[in-house]
């Protein structure tokens, strides 16, 4: 190897190291400043509704910082988890992909809040006209086959589902392909669903306000 050619892997070694050491700074110093937690007011939350989460682990932080989020600021809303509500009369239940649980799961907020480290949860109306009946039973039928968290994030296959992908497959289950645009992407990030979600009726200070408690992250 000719001295100039190694003096461009080393130029190329050095620039990766800086990068790398870069996002572990950036990663933590958002997890220095990471909030107390806010529990949710979910009175408006419904069947169907699409839920945003603010996680504050540093698995968190590199999705929503991969997914397009300059802030430091854990609150800026950028999310990094998501999910479908699902209101039954005893109360509202979070379905989401669980990578603690490594399957799809239907989880109170409060045991959300208290398994997934995350720091908010917020939520949109999808985009499209939803059949709650059909979409509740989507959901649990997911959860029933205990159908695996995706580690592989490929959602060219059903066998098994990450967040986005799940909501993207449970509307298109019932006739709603507002979300199937994501599929031509590499990667379908929580945040590429968000913009897809409108909902004028709410911002997101006034859906996350409410009681603020502390507690540990996993």
């Amino acid at each position: 190897m000719d001295k100039k050619k190694r003096s461009y892997l080393r130029i190329i070694g050095c620039g990766c190291t800086f990068v790398f050491l870069f996002l572990i700074v950036w990663i933590g110093i958002v997890w220095l400043n990471r909030p107390a937690y806010i529990e949710p007011d979910t009175s408006t939350f419904e069947t169907g509704d699409v839920f945003f989460s603010v996680g504050d682990s540093w698995e968190s932080v590199a999705v929503r910082t991969l997914s397009g989020s300059l802030s430091l600021e854990v609150a800026d809303s950028t999310p990094s988890h998501c999910g479908i509500v699902v209101r039954y009369a005893e109360g509202v239940k979070l379905a989401h992909a669980s990578t603690v649980k490594k399957k799809i799961v239907l989880e109170t907020p409060e045991e959300y809040l208290r398994n997934n480290g995350s720091y908010c949860i917020y939520t949109r109306k999808a985009p499209c006209t939803v059949d709650t009946l059909a979409i509740r039973q989507s959901v649990e039928t997911l959860v029933k086959n205990r159908v695996p968290f995706d580690f592989n994030f490929d959602h060219s296959t059903s066998k098994a589902l990450y967040c986005t992908e799940m909501v993207v497959r449970v509307f298109e289950q019932n006739n709603c392909f507002c979300f199937s645009k994501l599929r031509h992407n590499s990667y379908m990030y929580p945040n590429d669903l968000l913009k897809l979600c409108k909902d004028d009726n709410e911002d997101v200070s006034k859906v996350v306000s409410g009681t603020p408690r502390r507690g540990s992250t996993t």
